[in-house]
């Protein structure tokens, strides 16, 4: 089968849907790709894309970018291209069904455009133009998206599973493969030639520095870099190279200010080709939660990741077991999109330079990341768990911090939910977490109420089902209104909003009792697992395993 598979995010996110390719590829279909047209290249670097179609977005708006007065003459122009592009794409590459892991309304109305009558998976438009979210997995991937911090789960194994049909996203238990196409030895070649060229004396090797970021906020400072780079030259006599692009050359003009070593800056002397060329020359790569990154671990090269601001491991961590992330030690990390920091960005100088040299070092000597305290940071080892999912282990003590207990009370429930059958009972496995007196007093009245209401619906939905009448159903539109809220109230049960509307809006409401009878149960598990087996372990008193 052939399978077109749209992408229409950055360099990034498109490299991390290399496994779900993988997958599909692995299963005996071919893969066309959709992606913007400035990120063809980085399409290029994926395995197992048998088309490319990069959407030209600067040709089909050019049309409109002239007199407004004459727009309405104009629009028809960039229609008829994009027209034209789509005909070629279904002429070259003729595909049976999309897949389209972009949630924005552009990508959703494209994948219209492009399934004509095919099957679609992932990010869709429903018949009367309302967005449609094809399975519980992408529509978690919306919620934990809109909301920081509250998704447990790797975004390449959310694209793994929101990408997939049901049966074929249960079915997948180990680990996915995001490994990326070597670049070819003549290209790794010239880039050992150049950076043995410039090389200062005494160098006995290379290490990676991405000193840009997506937001300036999510950039550590180049002092701290140029700091780290004078230690990692006294002490290992590694050469730092500078990554990035044109738009970095900046970054690179005040890390010279600041360093007193011998470096090499490539800011705007690779393309993305060159870029991966460049990395398998490299001992390590220290750099910002960034596409360089991400490229890095599907080389195979050893990463240290810094996350600042809204960027978290948990679900933008590259992909690799064996790779080291460290993110600010504070309450207020991760922080949400479209908001300013009311801290003035205290986040970016909270990772020392102490803490980052301490695990370089450590990986440089040993092979293996420094473990124990790391003030002001929280420092994560990723690994694979028994399902194939990315996890990470603290590293640094954090191991049995609220925030971590919940996201790995999540990732338990949440996975075992999302992958059942919407008309079977959900029977949960109840976990066991030693939340501490503060985690269960923020989470468990808010569990208490939602899960109290939910077990309303679906008694509500139930009634509908024996006794459709108007009054039923208009009682169960009303605490389907309620239910929202309690789900507002906690920023880390936010993500568990939409997925709750997913269930809450079926067309036919004789279709909800099942569903809201397994949103209840997972609710109510949430709830026991946080409050009644947490106060039960805090109290002393045996717990079932």
């Amino acid at each position: 089968m052939n399978i077109l598979l749209i992408n229409l995010t950055r360099f990034g996110d498109l490299l991390q849907s290399r496994a779900l390719i993988h997958d599909l590829a692995a299963a005996g279909h071919r893969v066309g790709l959709v992606c913007l047209e400035n990120f063809a290249q980085a399409a290029r670097l994926l395995p197992d894309v048998t088309h490319i179609a990069p959407l030209p977005g600067a040709s089909l708006l050019r049309p409109l970018a002239g007199d407004p007065a004459g727009l309405p003459r104009q629009w028809p122009a960039g229609l008829a291209a994009l027209g034209v592009w789509s005909q070629d794409l279904q002429r070259v590459f003729p595909y049976d069904d999309v897949r389209n892991l972009t949630a924005t309304l552009s990508a959703r109305l494209l994948c219209r455009l492009l399934a004509e009558d095919r099957p679609v998976v992932g990010f869709d438009l429903d018949e009367e133009g309302f967005a449609r979210n094809s399975n519980p997995w992408s529509a978690f991937t919306l919620g934990s998206t809109a909301e920081r911090g509250s998704s447990p789960f790797n975004l390449v194994d959310l694209f793994r599973r929101m990408g997939q049909n049901p049966d074929q996203a249960r079915a997948l238990h180990a680990p996915g493969s995001a490994a990326l196409a070597p670049p070819p030895p003549p290209a790794r070649e010239e880039i050992f030639a150049l950076l043995q060229a410039e090389a200062p004396a005494g160098c006995s090797g290379f290490v990676g520095f991405q000193l840009g970021a997506s937001r300036d906020e999510r950039r550590l400072p180049g002092a701290t870099f140029a700091d780290l780079g004078d230690r990692l030259w006294a002490e290992h006599r590694l050469c730092p190279v500078l990554l990035g692009d044109k738009n970095e050359i900046g970054l690179a003009v005040r890390y010279r200010e600041k360093a007193r070593h011998p470096f090499i800056s490539l800011c705007g002397r690779t393309d993305l080709a060159g870029l991966a060329a460049c990395l398998p020359n490299l001992r390590l790569l220290v750099s910002n939660d960034t596409g360089t990154l991400h490229l890095a671990a599907g080389l195979g090269l050893p990463v240290l990741g810094v996350y600042l601001a809204t960027a978290q491991p948990f679900d933008t961590g590259p992909y690799r077991a064996g790779a080291c992330t460290l993110e600010p030690d504070l309450p207020c990390h991760p922080c949400p999109f479209g908001r300013p920091c009311p801290h003035n960005l205290q986040c970016r100088q909270a990772i020392s330079v102490e803490v980052l040299f301490a695990q370089a070092d450590a990986y440089l000597r040993t092979g293996a990341w420094k473990t124990g305290p790391a003030p002001g940071t929280r420092a994560w080892l990723s690994v694979f768990d028994d399902h194939g999912f990315m996890d990470l282990r603290s590293l640094s003590g954090h191991e049995n911090d609220d925030r971590t207990l919940w996201l790995g009370l999540q990732r338990r429930l949440l996975r075992q939910f999302l992958d059942e059958e919407p008309d079977r009972p959900f029977a949960p496995q109840v976990a066991a977490m030693p939340f501490s007196k503060t985690g269960r007093a923020l989470f468990c009245p808010t569990l208490g109420k939602a899960a109290m209401l939910s077990e309303l619906l679906a008694g509500q939905a139930e009634l509908l089902r024996l006794r459709p009448l108007p009054a039923v159903r208009d009682k169960l539109l009303k605490t389907l209104r309620h239910m929202q809220r309690p789900l507002e109230e906690q920023p880390p049960l936010a993500a568990l909003k939409l997925l709750f509307l997913q269930y809450g809006d079926a067309r036919n409401p004789l279709d909800l009792p099942t569903p809201l009878k397994n949103f209840h149960a997972l609710l109510k598990a949430l709830h026991q697992s946080v409050c009644d087996i947490g106060e039960a372990q805090n109290s002393g008193a045996k717990v079932a395993p």
